[in-house]
């Protein structure tokens, strides 16, 4: 009997992995905190950034297969929703086992997102505006000119990403259960269609906070993702 599970991390455009370190006071040691980090920040900075989707994909499955066999989940928030529907679909293809669980946090689902213009080129004033407008900057780095620094090219990289997405629409619909976490800044008829792509009933879940609730409201965060993760451990 397995008495501990993974947890993988895919965070939001121009944010760090590295954020749900703090998270593992919270969902004690029967879960295993992982970040998938993408390539150009955190641990990764000194690697170039991905130029499409596919590549990432390729990189998170191959780092995934190095624990195939252990239970695991995949928690993404935002683009990181986008990229763990994506490669929840990779994972099925390859024969690997599936995650027990999928966590869908701050983002519409993937059949409804394009971008309506395109922002990823503008001057740095202009584009930092248009990404607010998406509320894709947390405010204490647009107030902090070294972290915008940082942050700019990895920004402009993953909405070049978004840009360049789209959707297609799958043979089945994703066969294990999810939950969906959300809050202010996304209406509910437009969460809902998350229902559409999920062969279960899809476990929604209002947390306050804004679209960075994540990280403004972890604590109620982390208490739902136990919620639901305390119906595996022990049983697996």
């Amino acid at each position: 009997m397995m008495t501990k599970i993974r947890l993988f991390y895919i965070p939001h455009a121009g944010g760090s992995a590295v954020l749900c370190k703090s998270w593992q006071k919270d969902l004690g040691k029967q879960v295993e905190v992982q970040p998938l980090e993408m390539a150009g920040r955190g641990i990764r900075f000194r690697d170039n950034f991905f130029s499409a989707i596919p590549e990432i994909l390729d990189d998170f499955y191959h780092r995934l297969k190095q624990y195939e066999g252990e239970p695991y989940i995949i928690y993404g928030h935002s683009f990181g929703a986008l990229l763990t529907y994506e490669l929840y679909y990779r994972i099925k293809a390859e024969g690997m086992p599936l995650p027990v669980h999928l966590f869908f946090s701050g983002s519409i689902p993937p059949q409804t997102q394009f971008m309506e213009k395109k922002i990823s080129h503008l001057p740095d004033e202009t584009f930092i505006q248009e990404v607010m407008a998406y509320e894709g900057l947390e405010q204490e780095i647009l107030e902090n000119k070294e972290l915008m620094e940082i942050f700019m090219p990895v920004l402009r990289a993953d909405f070049r990403l978004l840009e360049d997405y789209q959707y297609q629409e799958k043979l089945e619909k994703i066969k294990v259960p999810a939950t969906v976490l959300y809050s202010s800044d996304i209406q509910e008829k437009r969460i809902n269609e998350w229902g559409k792509l999920i062969e279960s009933a899809v476990d929604y879940q209002f947390i306050d906070g804004g679209h960075f609730f994540l990280k403004k409201n972890s604590h109620t965060t982390m208490a739902a993702v136990m919620a639901r993760l305390n119906r595996y451990i022990g049983v697996l």
